[in-house]
């Protein structure tokens, strides 16, 4: 019965790794993108860094406030 347990936990483990090695993956070849373009004089990273800058921008009560009405509203 013990080994059936064994099996069992190496089983839901297996699917574990199999979706973090393909985020590592996607993650790997968004950066990879990222660096091709602005290689290539495309500033892809000077647009990211506005739009965070741009994020931050926005107040906290706006973006709580977001929030509360996307939940009342599902």
């Amino acid at each position: 019965m013990e080994t059936s347990r064994a099996e069992a936990i190496s089983e839901q483990g297996r699917p574990l790794r199999r979706r973090l090695a393909r985020i590592a993956i996607w993650v790997g070849g968004a950066v990879l993108a990222v660096l091709l373009l602005d290689l290539l004089g495309i500033p892809v990273s000077e647009w990211i860094r506005d739009l965070l800058k741009k994020i931050r921008e926005v107040p906290p009560w706006a973006v709580v406030s977001g929030v509360v009405l996307q939940t009342l509203q599902i």
